[in-house]
């Protein structure tokens, strides 16, 4: 019988080409874009899912009054404030700062690279974007060091060994590689070619200043019902630290965890 129905269904496609062929891409089109989709939406549930500590790591947001809305945009102290005012609760934060730089290698060849991120030691160990040289405690404890990707290993010393090759961050500051970081996958929210230590700037007077937006703070709270309790006790945590520059500015800033 079912013989019978492939020989039918072959006739009918047959006879009526046309039709059969205008089926066949429609048919063909749903699948890919159901397809599509399917992948689309598989990726976007997978976001930042590959991080060990992952159900533990929380963005600290800040909320403006006047509008309500929420962004990931804090500055230099409230990293460290936060560590300082909740050890009980938040057992580790990391700082984040987004940047680009002027890269130049020994030979003189330079490069322009937009994927800098700032970051404090802890990063590799908070989140897991695996080292496949170098260690994830120590690569980033010296502030004269750069951990880069594979890819920018790569293309700055090719088939060389890049642990401990220096090049130099915007013709000022010489940086040792001590370390090398599998690339990143597009299922993150993090989005960088390499890493190098947040304790280069803590003592510039522009990262002091508590009212700047320039970079993301994320804290490990282990603990989920800590994350409540932390939330209503962060007006009073922004009152000591930004009660003047709010009263000053007129406007009321809290935060929130994400």
């Amino acid at each position: 019988m079912l013989r019978n129905f492939i020989k039918i269904a072959w006739r009918n496609l047959y006879k009526k080409k046309l039709f059969s062929f205008i089926h066949i891409i429609g048919l063909t089109i749903g699948i890919t874009v159901c397809m599509m989709i399917f992948l689309y939406i598989m990726n976007e549930f997978s976001v930042d899912r590959f991080h060990k500590q992952g159900k533990n790591i929380y963005r600290v947001m800040r909320q403006f009054d006047a509008t309500k809305n929420m962004v990931p945009y804090l500055s230099g102290p409230y990293g460290p404030a936060l560590l300082n005012d909740y050890p009980n609760q938040i057992q580790e934060a990391v700082r984040v700062m987004p940047n680009s730089g002027l890269i130049t290698l020994k030979n003189n060849t330079s490069f322009n690279e937009k994927k800098v991120y700032i970051a404090d030691s802890g990063f590799f160990n908070l989140f897991s974007f695996p080292l496949v040289k170098g260690n994830p405690s120590t690569a980033l404890k010296d502030p004269l060091s750069i951990v880069i990707s594979q890819t920018t290993a790569k293309k700055y010393f090719g088939n060389e060994d890049p642990m401990g090759k220096v090049v130099t961050l915007d013709q000022d500051w010489q940086l040792k590689v001590t370390g090398v970081f599998k690339d990143i996958p597009s299922n993150t929210h993090l989005d960088f070619d390499m890493v190098i230590p947040i304790t280069n700037y803590e003592n510039t007077d522009w990262f002091k200043v508590w009212r700047n937006n320039n970079e993301f703070v994320y804290a490990r709270i282990d603990n989920p019902a800590d994350v409540a309790a932390l939330e209503k006790q962060f007006p009073a945590f922004m009152q000591k630290y930004m009660g003047a520059d709010m009263a000053k500015m007129g406007a009321k800033f809290d935060l929130f965890l994400r």
